[in-house]
């Protein structure tokens, strides 16, 4: 019924303006009429059809509560720094990064310090490019299957200070060789390399090329090589090449 006189309405709209032209296209005699007409027709049924039809109103459930938001889990800050840039931190922000670790992960602080030892070596032995949330699960997860293991990583600090920020040398080595030398102005350091040997028996073994001049005062290469403790960084003792 609603559309019906909607129909009708629009109808007698249309009427209405084709009146005022050409009334007698509206089955008028004049204009005033067919305007009266027409514009009576439309009024009404558009009334009629408003309350036949009436808008629904929208209504709003108050009462219905929205999803909550899932939390995002969270992170640790230093999930994304790579083991070089790790190992690039001074000592005491590496501590403070390991520190926080275990705080996060609600690890008993008391495994802190094996914590650290346990990245002391990784940073070392493994790919730089690696991220340390990927490092740090290695060491936690020893941490929950093999504590004890954990426990007898080895925290390689006082070795890699030994070593010469300018040209790579192991202090306590060229100490010992210019030592023994029978000019030791005459030193020249020309390489040092170095391994670590990790498991049952630890250790460091240092090897260090250098000239220098002999007992005749001839300027000749030699190399020295000596087993280092891992935790100390002190020289234990020479060793054959």
């Amino acid at each position: 019924m609603g559309t019906l006189l909607a129909l009708i309405s629009f109808a007698a709209f249309i009427a209405f303006f084709v009146g005022l032209a050409k009334p007698e296209l509206v089955l008028m005699p004049n204009r005033k009429r067919s305007s009266l007409v027409y514009i009576v027709v439309f009024i009404v049924a558009a009334v009629a059809g408003a309350k036949l039809d009436p808008t629904p109103k929208t209504t709003v459930d108050t009462n219905t509560k929205s999803e909550p938001k899932a939390a995002e889990p969270a992170k640790f800050e230093y999930a994304d720094l790579s083991l070089s840039d790790y190992r690039r931190e001074a000592q005491a922000t590496r501590h403070e990064i390991i520190g926080d670790y275990v705080k996060f992960k609600k690890i008993d602080t008391k495994s802190s310090d094996s914590f650290y030892a346990c990245m002391s070596e990784n940073s070392l032995l493994k790919d730089g490019s690696l991220p340390l949330s990927t490092v740090l699960g290695w060491c936690e997860g020893e941490y929950e299957t093999n504590p004890a293991a954990l426990s007898k990583r080895i925290n390689l600090d006082a070795f890699q200070a030994n070593f010469s920020g300018w040209n790579g040398s192991y202090r306590p080595l060229e100490k010992l060789i210019k030592k023994s030398m029978n000019d030791d102005d005459s030193y020249k350091h020309v390489e040092t390399v170095s391994s670590i040997v990790l498991g049952k028996d630890p250790h460091g073994i240092v090897k260090t090329t250098f000239k220098g001049k002999n007992a005749y005062g001839a300027v000749v290469k030699e190399q020295v090589a000596a087993r280092v403790d891992l935790n100390t960084g002190d020289i234990v003792s020479i060793v054959q090449n």
